[in-house]
């Protein structure tokens, strides 16, 4: 049930994701959340300069417009209308990609503002949609599980609740307006105009006079149970349904496709799934469409595998390969998914894949090749090389040496990247792939989630390792160590060396005296650790999140994610649940220098009037201008010494890294300032390092 959830709190909003897999933490007494989102003020983009100095560039994002530069977030449920568009999810918005090749957002939020708000299209919200149908004349329905409604988005994409009620989950028939589900979830029209629902544990169905009805299962009993509809029990919330070309209903059951035809369930396929493949937790049973041949083409997410249900029922794979999470085209046995959801086979034959974690479209052929047709994968990996040659995997934190060198955290790599000026990208330390803690020199030692690192004056580089909790260090010459934790051992615990604790450790930053600063994230508190290897608390209280300024202890921070040190000593600290950024005086004094804590927005000027959403970087000029990274608006922002935030790089909610002149961002993650003039930044977006000319 928690994959589930995970997986569903992903097609809300890959907002939403980012905070989880990166260690995110839940509600909060008295800290701040999303709050009230304030309206930009101008300028809300710039003018500034953007290129690739290493990696590759593609995956999640959010851009309508032709078919060559959309980009997708989390595409999820498909539905086709009879005009030939394709409708489909993707986080929190309803999308279409119409047949001359342009994409548009009907409803909801690109940018995965969720809620349950009805309305116009562009201030409609939607939870979590994961089942979407389209009736003859182009009204289309969401089914929203968390929500506990049924949604339709009207031709103008006016969107309206034509089912259940918000947070109301209970199982009741009868009219639309006083109908209740437990948890719908999948939805497709059969040939009477009947919108069928795959409500828990049941099969509901809203006629076209607006009664809903329920017509196989029992809602909120498990079983698997066949056999005259009333009687059937099915397993948990049908992912998917479909019907043939009889009219018989297809069920994706968990673990198995059920049929329910002439009022009888039968059991039509099952997995066996092996148990000790990768991801077999998430290994159930997802989109279903026949293909062009007639056959039945299942989706299993969790193993990143198309499947072919046989004339007796077993299921035997048709595409991509089992267990491995990557994005490739061609044939069968070479083309890769990452967490493959809904199918949808259109009216000219063609399949498509909703290949969620690669954000694009993918069109599987019916002897299982597979080609992308829309968004942009996802160039990840490990390599090294010259330029867009080298590959990296979600690269986070960077910092930048005397010589202009940089070191990058190579989050899903598991290692630490050195890149030179001109672009070469070599390992400096660690072993591609394998997320152990092992102190060693170079590539005999090894890291778990690297996030973050800072640099001192003498060229050490000091490392948060996320997934182990434990700050690491390594010398110019590549010798790696622990500083202060204990692998695998999280907690908030002060101490010399092996004996502290930290809970999930997100940031560093050292001063010139050779104290290193950590943010730790999941225990909403910053660290510091002496020279001499002793951690103690400097600022906020363990496990007690909030946004009070205050001295020491008596201060509180809401999941505080980077850190960087002033020439006086003063550490700047970047909340993403309370969308501020605080100073922290040598004394231990908190004070909010930009953000109001809970307002998440995108308004420049005055350090109080300014609001930020969910920055995530800081660095340092030589002048003492302080860079913001700007996640979720999608820029780059600078706070002066004058208290004044302004926006130098990006342009708001753009999702998409575009190089050149005018260039912009998606979701800015690592930020470094290199030395020299004419100012220059580093950015780490989508799997790559790029270099931005502020405004």
């Amino acid at each position: 049930m928690q994959v589930i959830r995970a997986r569903r709190a992903i097609a809300g909003g890959f907002m939403a994701w980012a905070l989880a897999a990166c260690g995110g933490s839940g509600g909060a007494g008295g800290g701040g959340d999303a709050g009230t989102a304030t309206p930009p003020n101008p300028p809300t983009e710039v003018t500034a300069g953007i290129s690739l100095l290493a990696g590759g560039l593609g995956g999640r994002g959010a851009v309508d417009g032709a078919t060559r530069d959309a980009r997708l977030c989390f595409p999820g449920a498909m539905a086709q209308g009879a005009d030939g568009t394709v409708y489909f999810v993707d986080c929190g918005a309803i999308r279409a990609w119409s047949p001359n090749g342009v994409v548009s957002t009907v409803a909801g939020s690109r940018v995965s503002e969720i809620g349950e708000r009805d309305g116009p299209a562009a201030s409609a919200r939607f939870n979590a949609v994961m089942g979407l149908a389209v009736d003859a004349s182009g009204t289309i329905y969401g089914a929203d599980p968390d929500s506990k409604t049924l949604r339709r988005i009207a031709a103008d994409g006016t969107v309206s609740t034509v089912a259940g009620s918000p947070g109301d989950a209970r199982a009741v028939d009868g009219k639309a307006a006083e109908a209740r589900f437990l948890e719908p979830y999948s939805l497709v029209f059969d040939t009477a105009g009947n919108l069928l629902i795959g409500d828990r544990h049941a099969i509901r169905q809203l006629s076209p006079q607006g009664i809903v009805s329920t017509i196989a299962g029992l809602p909120g009993e498990m079983g698997a149970t066949d056999g005259p509809a009333p009687d059937a029990r099915f397993n948990g919330a049908p992912r998917a349904l479909t019907t043939d070309a009889a009219g018989a209903l297809y069920i994706s059951d968990w673990f198995s496709i059920r049929k329910l035809s002439g009022g009888v369930v039968s059991t039509v396929g099952h997995g066996p799934l092996p148990s000790d493949s990768p991801n077999s937790s998430n290994g159930d049973l997802g989109g279903l469409a026949f293909d062009a041949a007639g056959s039945l083409l299942v989706s299993q997410g969790g193993f990143s595998i198309i499947d072919r249900v046989a004339a007796d029922g077993s299921i035997g794979w048709l595409s991509g390969g089992l267990g491995i999470w990557d994005w490739a085209d061609g044939p069968a046995d070479q083309a890769r998914f990452a967490y493959p959801r809904a199918l949808l086979t259109l009216r000219n034959g063609d399949t498509l894949v909703a290949d969620s974690d690669n954000a694009v479209l993918r069109r599987v052929a019916v002897d299982g090749s597979a080609s992308t047709v829309l968004g942009s994968p996802p160039r990840r990996g490990h390599a090294d090389g010259t330029g867009a040659a080298a590959r990296l995997r979600l690269p986070r934190g960077v910092v930048s040496d005397r010589d202009g060198n940089l070191f990058v955290a190579d989050y899903g790599n598991h290692c630490i990247r050195k890149i030179t000026p001109a672009g070469v990208v070599t390992t400096f330390a660690g072993k591609p792939n394998d997320s152990r803690t092992i102190n060693g020199q170079g590539s005999d030692a090894s890291f778990a989630m690297p996030v973050s690192l800072a640099i001192d004056a003498a060229g050490n580089l000091y490392v948060a390792d996320e997934q182990d909790a434990v700050i690491r260090k390594v010398t110019p010459a590549g010798a790696v160590s622990t500083l202060a934790g204990a692998p695998g051992q999280r907690g908030s615990v002060d101490g010399p060396g092996g004996t502290a604790r930290f809970y999930v450790p997100r940031s560093v930053a050292v001063d010139a005296a050779g104290f290193v600063y950590v943010a730790d994230a999941g225990s909403h508190a910053i660290r510091r650790i002496s020279p001499a290897g002793a951690t103690t608390t400097l600022a906020g209280l363990a496990d007690h999140p909030g946004r009070d300024d205050g001295t020491g202890d008596a201060a509180r921070f809401y999941f505080p994610v980077a850190l960087a040190v002033d020439g006086p000593g003063n550490v700047f600290v970047a909340e993403q649940g309370n969308h501020t950024v605080r100073r922290i005086t040598p004394a231990g004094v908190v004070t909010t220098v930009a953000g109001k804590a809970g307002e998440a927005g995108r308004v420049d000027g005055a350090a109080a009037a300014s609001r930020l959403f969910r920055p995530n970087a800081l660095a340092f000029d030589a002048d003492g201008n302080l860079f913001i990274s700007d996640e979720a608006n999608s820029v780059l922002r600078r706070l002066a010494p004058d208290g004044v935030v302004s926006t130098v790089a990006g342009r708001v909610a753009s999702r998409a890294v575009v190089t050149g002149a005018d260039g912009r961002l998606n979701e800015p993650q690592g930020l470094a300032v290199l030395p020299g003039l004419p100012r220059r930044l580093v950015v780490t977006d989508e799997n790559a390092i790029l270099v931005v000319t502020p405004h």
